[in-house]
C-alpha cells in the first residue's frame, strides 16, 4: 500500500510543478529593460505591456515619425514621475502637456516622453548626448530630477534592475525553468524590500551627494543642448507633503494612505512625513541650487500646482494628485500638464508661436 500511495503523491507533486511551470512560463513577458554600458540599463524598443507601451525610438508611447516642419518638439527627461509610475500611456504629464499646449496655442507640438524609472541626471545627460538630441532634434528639453541617485556607478537602483534583466534572460542550467525564473525573481523583490528602511535614513547622504554632482552635470546639460540648439528648462516638481498634514478627518485619510503605499506601516505618520520631507527638499534645493549656477531656467511647478486646487476639498484633492509621496495619480498628471502648459507659454515667447 505504501508504495502505490508514494507513486500517487510523486504524481500529484509532478503535476502541481508542471502547472506552476505552465503559469510561470504564461505569464512572463519579455523585460522592459535592457542592458546599456553606459546607462546601465535603458527601455528596450518595442516592449508592450498591459498598460504600457515603448516605442521603436526607446520611449515611451506611440512611435514618432521625423520632426516635422514648423512643428514645435519638446523632450521631457527624467525618472518615474516623468516615465508615468503605475499609469497607462495616455496618462503621463507629457501627454496632458501635449493636449493642453495643442489646444491653448494651436500650433503643431510634440511633447517626447524620455523618462526612465530609475534614472536620475547622469543617465539624462548621457542618453541626451549619445543619441537623443541628435537623432530626436528637440526645440525644448524639459528636465525633471532629483528623486533618485543621480550617478549611474555606484548605484543600488541600477544594479537591481541590471540583475532583473540578466536572471529575465537567463536560459542556462535551472534558469532554463520558468519556475526558477519567477521564484529568484520574487527572491530579489524580497531582498530589496528589507533595504528600503536603510534607503529612506540614507536621505541625508543623498542630499550631500546632489550637492556635489549636480552643478557639473547640469553644466554638461546646459552645453549639450546649446550646442545643438535646444532650449532646456528644470522642473521644480512636486510633492505629496509640501502641504502640511491635515487635521485628523478625511483629509487625513486621504493623505496618508498614498504616503504609506511607498514609505510603509512600520512608522507613524508624523515620521513619515519627515522622512518623505527630507527626501523632497534635499533634492529640491540641490536642483534650484545647481540649474542657477548652470544659468538654466527653471519653473517652479511645485509652487504653481496647487493653484488648481478647489476652495473646498483642496487637501483631499491635492492628496488624489499623488498615488504616494513623489508619483502621480491619471488626476495628478492632468493637473501637472495643464499648469506647465501655462507656465511654458508664460515664460518662453516661442511656445505661443505668432
Amino acid at each position: 500500500m505504501r508504495a502505490p500511495r508514494l507513486l500517487l503523491n510523486a504524481g500529484i507533486a509532478a503535476a502541481i510543478l508542471l502547472a506552476a511551470e505552465g503559469w510561470c512560463s504564461l505569464g512572463e513577458r519579455p523585460p522592459k529593460y535592457r542592458l546599456s554600458s553606459a546607462l546601465g540599463y535603458e527601455l528596450a524598443p518595442g516592449f508592450r505591456g498591459p498598460h504600457e507601451t515603448v516605442n521603436l525610438d526607446g520611449l515611451r508611447g506611440a512611435e514618432i515619425g521625423p520632426k516635422r516642419p514648423g512643428s514645435l518638439r519638446i523632450l521631457a527627461m527624467g525618472g518615474s514621475t516623468t516615465w508615468g509610475h503605475k499609469v497607462d500611456d495616455d496618462e503621463t504629464w507629457p501627454v496632458a502637456l501635449e493636449r493642453e499646449l495643442r489646444a491653448s496655442t494651436g500650433r503643431d507640438v510634440e511633447v517626447l516622453n524620455g523618462g526612465v524609472s530609475g534614472w536620475d541626471l547622469e543617465a539624462v545627460v548621457l542618453a541626451l548626448r549619445q543619441r537623443y538630441l541628435d537623432e530626436l532634434q528637440p526645440d525644448l528639453v524639459l528636465v525633471n530630477v532629483g528623486w533618485n541617485l543621480p550617478l549611474v556607478a555606484d548605484n543600488a537602483p541600477v544594479a537591481k534592475i541590471r540583475r532583473d534583466v540578466i536572471a529575465a534572460t537567463r536560459r542556462d542550467g535551472p534558469y532554463r525553468s520558468a519556475l526558477v525564473r519567477w521564484l529568484a525573481a520574487t527572491l530579489d523583490e524580497w531582498r530589496s524590500g528589507e533595504g528600503q528602511t536603510a534607503a529612506v535614513d540614507a536621505a541625508g547622504e543623498l542630499a550631500e551627494l546632489r550637492a556635489r554632482c549636480y552643478p557639473a552635470l547640469f553644466e554638461e546639460l546646459k552645453r549639450e543642448c546649446d550646442a545643438h540648439g535646444a532650449s532646456v528648462v528644470a522642473l521644480l516638481y512636486p510633492c505629496l507633503v509640501q502641504r502640511p498634514l491635515p487635521p485628523p478627518g478625511a483629509a487625513r485619510a486621504a493623505y496618508e494612505e498614498p504616503l504609506r503605499r511607498n514609505l510603509g506601516d512600520d512608522q507613524d505618520l508624523a515620521a513619515l512625513v519627515m522622512v518623505a520631507l527630507a527626501q523632497y527638499h534635499g533634492g529640491l534645493s540641490a536642483v534650484d541650487a545647481a540649474t542657477a549656477q548652470a544659468g538654466i531656467e527653471r519653473l517652479d511647478l511645485a509652487s504653481m500646482l496647487p493653484g488648481e486646487l478647489p476652495a473646498q476639498d483642496a487637501d483631499v484633492v491635492w492628496a488624489g494628485y499623488f498615488r504616494d509621496h513623489a508619483h502621480f495619480t491619471p488626476a495628478g498628471n492632468a493637473a501637472v500638464g495643464r499648469v506647465l502648459a501655462r507656465m511654458l507659454v508664460q515664460a518662453r515667447l516661442d511656445i505661443a508661436g505668432p
